[in-house]
């Protein structure tokens, strides 16, 4: 698996039409309207509400307390896509 960066991205025919640069190279591919495309950025403590569907990344300090690296949400009720 290669991680690449979405460096466009439009609606078309058959789904959305991504342009994907990656190390090497870029490759144009179309996404079926059935597979969910979603973009990740900072958001605010406003988004966190009882209820909200949220995926944590955390690390345990030796004494046991949790840690939050990392917290993802999703806007106006949809879910995080993990």
């Amino acid at each position: 698996m290669t991680g690449g960066v979405v460096a466009k991205a439009a609606a078309g025919p058959k789904g959305q039409e991504l342009d994907i640069t990656y190390p090497g190279g870029t490759r144009h591919v179309t996404a079926p309207k059935t597979v969910p495309v979603v973009r990740m950025g900072p958001g605010d403590r406003t988004m966190i509400k009882p209820g909200a569907r949220v995926f944590i990344l955390a690390s345990k300090k030796p004494d046991g307390v949790l840690i939050i690296n990392m917290l993802v949400t999703g806007v106006n009720g949809a879910a995080p896509p993990m």
